[in-house]
């Protein structure tokens, strides 16, 4: 058995040496923690809005994530989906949320739910990769509706 990879079932047997490592980064860490406080998939371009970092860089550090079985990922359309791995133990879970409430980890979590604001009517993000300005603007205006939608 390949020692790096993290077996799914989260078995104690399996736990390594590379399920820790893939957290010792401070990207990687910012992204479980913004995928542990959604109860949903969040698209890249919601994590590289809410983390404020190039899109190439949040998708390697994702794939690194996903090798450890850290997270998961589906495609819906042309959009690739991410979300924290649903066999995580409880506990690591309610560690990673815990975090959630301190800094940066709470100004990436709002930004996120803030990008989240802009989902169409199928809960998928509806506008891609625009420059942070524009995003901006289309969150005030979303804030503004009141038949928001927030998924």
């Amino acid at each position: 058995m390949d020692q790096t990879a993290f077996k799914v079932d989260y078995d104690p047997r399996y736990v390594n040496a590379g399920f820790f490592k893939a957290l010792g980064d401070p990207t990687r860490l910012r992204l479980m923690v913004a995928l542990a406080a959604f109860d949903c998939n969040l698209c890249v371009c919601e994590l590289v809005y809410g983390l404020k970092i190039p899109q190439y860089r949040a998708s390697k550090h994702l794939a690194v994530l996903s090798k450890h079985g850290l997270v998961t990922s589906s495609h819906r359309g042309t959009w690739v989906m991410y979300s924290a791995s649903p066999n995580l133990p409880a506990a690591f879970d309610a560690c990673m949320k815990s975090l959630g409430e301190a800094e940066p980890y709470r100004t990436d979590i709002q930004r996120i739910a803030d990008r989240r604001l802009l989902r169409d009517d199928q809960g998928l993000c509806a506008v891609g990769f625009v420059p942070e300005e524009q995003i901006d603007a289309l969150i005030a205006r979303a804030r503004s509706k009141p038949t928001a939608i927030r998924r």
